[in-house]
C-alpha cells in the first residue's frame, strides 16, 4: 500500500485567457473586485489549454514526483474526462486503483478565468466530486497507508471527514488536512473531530480569517504601507492560537506574494514567498502544502519544509496549468538553493 494517499477532488480543467476588465467596487465592509465581460457580443479568445485539477490530483502528482509511493482516491465520472485524468496521474506514477467510478454522475470539470493580473476566476462544476460516500472508500486498503492527505470534499461528500477522522485515528493513520469552502463555511465546531486527529492543518490567509471570526474577530484585511513582510502573520497571531487550540499538531497558513507561516504552538515561524514570474496563480496552494507534507514526510525541519513548499509554489506559478511546473525533490532542493526569496 501506498506511502500516501490523497483523497478528494479531480477535475478537467479549461484555461482562457480573455480580454476581461477589473472593477472595484467600495462598500462598507471593505471592497470587493469584480471580472467583467462585454455583452452581448462574441469574445474571442488569446489563449485556451486543457488541463486537469482538484486538490487530490494535484498533490498526489507533487507526492509522486517527491518519491512517495502514492494514491489518488475520489470520484469520477464514467466519461472521456476521467479517462484522461486517470491516463495524466497514472502516467505520473499515480497509483489510481482507489478511484471511484460513477454511471451517473459527470465528470467535474473548471473554467479558469485568468486576467491580466494573472489572477484568476473559476467557473466550477464538481459533477461526482460531490458525491463520494462511505460505500466508495475501501477502508480496509486505506488502512494501510501511512499518510492521508484529504482535500477539499465538496457537497454530500464533505459528511466523510468525521468518518474518515475516527478510522485514521483507529488505526494510526497520519492525517493532513487542506479543507475546502464548503468546510471552511461550515465553521469550526462542524469541523471539530477531523482537527482532534491530524498532524497538519493548511490554510490560506483568507480561509484562515473566516474560520476563526467567531472566536477572534476580524484581522486585518491588508498590510498597512511599510510594514515588514511578515507581519501579516504575527497579525493573524490569535487566529493561529485557536487553530492550534482545535488540535491539529502544525498549523500553516500561506497568504500567495506575502508569504507563509507555521505555528506549533510555541513559535510562529515566517517564510518569504520566491520572487518569480507569475503566469497563473492556479494550483499554488496545492503545490505549496503537497511539497510541505512531503518534506515533513521525508524527515525535513520545519524550515526546511517551508522553503520546499514555497520553491514548489513558485514553480508552479511561472506555467499555466496546476501540475505543468510541479518539481521533483531534487528540482525542489535546487530551487531552494539558487533563489533567494523576497526579504
Amino acid at each position: 500500500m501506498p506511502d500516501i494517499v490523497a483523497l478528494g477532488t479531480a477535475t478537467r480543467d479549461i484555461f482562457l485567457q480573455a480580454p476581461a476588465r477589473i472593477f472595484s467596487l467600495e462598500q462598507a465592509d471593505g471592497q470587493q473586485r469584480f471580472l467583467a465581460l462585454d455583452y452581448p457580443t462574441k469574445i474571442y479568445l488569446s489563449e485556451a489549454v486543457f488541463d486537469t485539477g482538484g486538490g487530490a490530483t494535484n498533490t498526489a502528482v507533487t507526492f509522486a514526483h517527491f518519491g512517495l509511493k502514492t494514491t489518488f482516491c475520489g470520484k469520477l465520472g464514467n466519461d472521456d474526462d476521467a479517462d484522461h485524468i486517470i491516463s495524466q496521474l497514472k502516467a505520473e506514477g499515480v497509483d489510481c486503483s482507489l478511484a471511484v467510478r460513477s454511471r451517473r454522475r459527470r465528470t467535474g470539470f473548471s473554467i479558469i478565468l485568468t486576467s491580466f493580473e494573472h489572477d484568476r476566476t473559476v467557473l466550477c462544476f464538481r459533477g461526482a466530486n460531490d458525491y463520494l460516500n462511505q460505500d466508495d472508500i475501501p477502508w480496509e486498503r486505506l488502512r494501510e497507508a501511512d499518510w492521508l492527505y484529504i482535500s477539499s470534499l465538496s457537497g454530500s461528500s464533505s459528511k466523510l471527514l468525521d468518518d474518515v477522522a475516527e478510522f485514521a485515528e483507529e488505526h494510526g493513520v497520519n492525517t493532513v488536512l487542506n479543507p475546502g469552502s464548503r468546510q471552511i463555511r461550515d465553521g469550526l465546531k462542524a469541523l471539530a473531530r477531523i482537527l482532534s486527529t491530524i498532524e497538519i492543518l493548511f490554510l490560506n490567509r483568507e480561509e484562515a480569517t473566516a474560520l476563526t471570526r467567531q472566536a477572534v474577530g476580524e484581522m486585518p484585511a491588508y498590510l498597512e504601507e511599510g510594514a515588514a513582510p511578515g507581519a501579516w502573520s504575527e497579525a493573524l497571531m490569535p487566529a493561529l492560537k485557536v487553530l492550534k487550540s482545535s488540535g491539529p499538531k502544525l498549523v500553516v497558513v500561506t497568504d500567495g506574494a506575502k508569504g507563509s507561516c507555521a505555528y506549533d504552538g510555541e513559535t510562529l515561524r515566517y517564510q518569504p514567498a520566491y520572487q518569480v514570474e507569475v503566469v497563473s496563480a492556479l494550483g499554488a496552494g496545492d503545490a505549496y502544502c503537497a511539497a510541505f507534507a512531503a518534506g515533513v514526510i521525508l524527515g525535513q525541519g520545519l524550515e526546511q519544509a517551508m522553503c520546499l513548499g514555497s520553491a514548489n509554489a513558485a514553480s508552479v506559478i511561472q506555467t499555466v496549468g496546476a501540475k505543468n511546473g510541479i518539481l521533483t525533490y531534487e528540482q525542489a532542493v535546487r530551487f531552494v538553493k539558487e533563489h533567494s526569496p523576497k526579504r
